[in-house]
């Protein structure tokens, strides 16, 4: 008896664990993502350099060319999004009006040059994070 009622909890409480899980990690991969505009933002203007912040769908991640890794200077700062704890999916990345890229550059004075929006997917979970094109705000959705 103790047995059924542990199992008939467990069958319940299971599922709601893991959609709880997944929309953790997707609320923990667009706070990242946007920290990791802003830290952008702020490099360039410390550094007196631009830098870019190259998305990329395929690969599920993004990288900063011009910025090293804070654990190793001699490579490239990069996330994989695919990795735990994300284990996201980066569905879409697009700035820019015209001619549409997946790179946003921010300038010497923290400006950027396109606005623009991230979406990425965790299980059924979808969160957008946006770079508004005017004020360059960060939000999430």
């Amino acid at each position: 008896m103790v047995m059924a009622i542990i199992s008939t909890i467990s069958i319940l409480a299971i599922p709601r664990y893991i959609d709880a899980t997944m929309r953790y990690r997707a609320d923990l991969t667009a706070q990242r993502i946007a920290a990791d505009l802003a830290y952008a933002r702020s490099v360039a203007q410390r550094t007196n350099q631009n830098v870019a912040v190259q998305f990329s769908v395929a690969a599920d991640g993004y990288e900063m060319p011009a910025v090293a890794h804070m654990d190793d200077s001699q490579k490239r700062y990069g996330v994989d999004l695919t990795v735990t704890p994300y284990g996201a999916d980066v569905t879409s990345a697009a700035f820019g009006s015209g001619p549409v890229s997946d790179t946003v550059t921010f300038d010497v004075f923290g400006d950027h040059d396109a606005g623009g929006v991230v979406v990425i997917l965790v299980g059924k979970h979808k969160r957008s994070i946006l770079l508004d094109a005017s004020t360059g705000s960060i939000t999430i959705q």
